[in-house]
C-alpha cells in the first residue's frame, strides 16, 4: 500500500516531517520519500495533504466502565475516594455479566479507534465473570484489529478465592498471547490497600513465571499511601518491590502521592507511571506534582472516555493551572511514551513514521487557519485538532477505520449495548 501526498508529522523531528509518500508492506513502514513510484499491483491512496501521524497510545484504561455512562440508579454519597470505589465502581464491576462486559468493551474500543487510538492498555475487573474475561475482550480486539495489552485486576476486596482466579486468568492469558501479533498480557492488580502480603507473593510468582509486568493503581489517593504505612509501615513501592513486582514492564497508574523513595525505586527499575489527569480531576484526588522527577511517564484515561487528544489537552491545561511545572509539550511526550511500553511488551518499534517501524498510524483531516509544522504542532494539537478530525486508523499495516467507517455496522452494537446497560444499572441497584 502506498500513501501519497501525506503531511507526515513526527513529533519533535523536523528532518523526517513534511510532505511525503509512505509505503507500507505487510505490517511495516518500508519506504518514506518525497516521491515514490508505485508498483503495478500496489494500492495507492492519495491523502491530498492530510496529516499522517503515529497512532495514539492509551496506557491505562478500563473498558469495563463504558456502560456506566449516565447511570440513573441511586448512588449512595461519594464524599471521598474510598466511598467512590465502594458506592460506585466496586458495585458496577460486580454487576457485570459476560454479555454486559462484552458490549462495554466493544463500544469502548470502537470509540477509542474513532479517536485515533492504535493501542489500548486495559485493566479489567468483572468479579462475577473472571475466568475467560480476557479472552472475551481479546476477541473484540482481534475482530477490529486493534493492538492491546490486557490484564485482570487482582483484589481480595470480595474474597480470597477471587485472588487465585484473577492470578490464574492473568497467567493463562499471558501465556496464550506470548507470540500474538496484536495482543499481550500483563499481571493485573487493583491497589496496595486491597492486597495483603500473601496476595503480593502470588503476584510476584506470576510475574517471575511469565516474565511479564504488573499493571496496578498506585498512590491514586492519600489513603493508599497512608494505609500502606498504617498496616505495613512501608511506602507502597518499597512494599511491592520486596515481592519482585517492580520491573521495566511495570505499569503504575496515577502516582499522585509517591514518596521520593518510591520514585527512586521506580526510576532505578525503569518502570512506567501513567498520568490520568481527567480521572484525577473528576475524583478530586489531587495532582501528580512529582511527574518531573519520574523517568518514564505515559498517559491514560483511567476509563474516563477514550479520547487521547482530549486527554493531552487536559493534561496541558492542568499543568498550566498548577504553575507550568512541566514543559509545554510534556503531555504529547507522555502520550508518545506509551510506544516504549509497546516495545517492552511486543519487541517492536512504534511511534514514528520511519522505515522499519510498525505501521500503526492515524490520518487526520485538519484544516488549519494558520501555518503548521513540527515547531508549532503541539499548539495545534492542544488548541485546534480534535478527535473529530480523525479520518482513518491503520494498525499493523491494515485499515481498521477508513474514511470514518469500520468494515462492519456499529449501530446494532450500540443499540444492544444500551439494552445491556439498563440491565446492568438494575443489578447495580440491587446492591443497595
Amino acid at each position: 500500500m502506498l500513501l501519497r501526498n501525506a503531511f507526515v508529522l513526527n513529533h519533535g523531528d523536523s528532518v523526517s516531517s513534511g510532505k511525503r509518500d509512505v509505503r507500507i508492506k505487510d505490517d511495516c513502514l518500508v519506504e518514506i520519500a518525497d516521491s515514490i513510484v508505485p508498483y503495478l499491483d500496489e494500492e495507492v491512496i492519495d491523502l491530498k495533504g492530510k496529516l499522517l501521524l503515529p497512532g495514539f497510545v492509551c496506557s491505562h484504561t478500563h473498558l469495563y466502565s463504558n456502560l456506566s455512562r449516565g447511570i440513573t440508579s441511586e448512588i449512595k454519597p461519594t464524599t471521598d475516594f474510598v466511598t467512590i470505589l465502594q458506592n460506585m465502581w466496586w458495585k458496577i464491576d460486580r454487576a457485570l455479566t459476560k454479555e454486559s462486559l462484552f458490549y462495554s468493551a466493544f463500544t469502548g474500543i470502537i470509540e477509542s479507534v474513532r479517536a485515533g487510538t492504535t493501542c489500548l492498555i486495559d485493566h479489567n475487573s468483572s468479579p462475577s465473570y473472571i475466568k475467560g474475561s480476557l479472552n472475551l475482550i481479546a476477541e473484540i480486539f482481534e475482530e477490529i484489529g486493534l493492538r492491546g495489552i490486557l490484564c485482570y485486576e487482582t483484589s481480595n476486596r470480595n474474597s480470597k478465592e477471587e485472588v487465585h482466579k484473577a492470578v490464574e486468568e492473568n497467567v493463562d492469558f499471558i501465556q496464550k498471547t506470548n507470540n500474538h501479533n496484536l495482543l499481550r498480557g500483563a499481571v493485573g492488580a487493583h491497589a496496595s490497600f486491597t492486597l495483603d502480603n500473601i496476595d503480593l507473593a502470588c503476584l510476584g510468582e506470576a510475574i517471575r513465571t511469565t516474565e511479564s509486568g504488573l499493571h496496578v493503581h498506585v498512590a491514586e489517593d492519600q489513603f493508599d499511601q497512608a494505609n500502606s504505612h498504617f498496616i505495613y509501615n512501608q511506602d507502597i513501592i518499597k512494599r511491592f518491590q520486596q515481592f519482585g513486582l517492580i520491573n521495566e514492564k511495570a505499569i503504575l497508574a496515577h502516582g499522585l502521592y509517591l514518596t521520593d523513595n518510591d520514585i527512586k525505586i521506580i526510576n532505578k527499575k525503569n518502570a512506567f507511571v501513567v498520568h490520568n489527569p481527567a480521572s484525577n480531576m473528576n475524583n478530586a484526588v489531587g495532582y501528580a506534582s512529582s511527574l518531573k522527577k519520574i523517568k518514564h511517564v505515559a498517559l491514560g484515561t483511567d476509563g474516563l472516555g477514550s479520547d487521547m487528544i482530549n486527554e493531552m489537552k487536559l493534561a496541558n491545561l492542568k499543568n498550566q493551572e498548577m504553575g507550568r511545572n512541566l514543559e509545554f509539550d510534556a503531555a504529547v511526550n507522555f502520550c508518545q511514551s506509551g510506544n516504549e511500553i509497546i516495545r517492552r511488551y511486543f519487541g517492536i518499534k512504534t511511534g514514528k513514521i520511519s522505515e522499519g517501524y510498525q505501521a500503526d498510524l492515524v490520518i487526520l483531516d485538519y484544516k488549519s487557519p494558520t501555518p503548521m509544522g513540527v515547531e508549532n504542532f503541539t499548539a495545534h494539537l492542544y488548541f485546534g485538532i480534535t478527535s473529530a478530525c480523525v479520518e482513518s486508523v491503520i494498525v499493523n499495516g491494515k485499515f481498521i477505520l477508513k474514511n470514518r467507517e469500520f468494515n462492519f455496522d456499529v449501530q446494532p452494537i450500540f443499540e444492544e449495548a444500551s439494552k445491556h446497560a439498563e440491565k446492568l444499572w438494575k443489578r447495580f441497584s440491587e446492591y443497595y
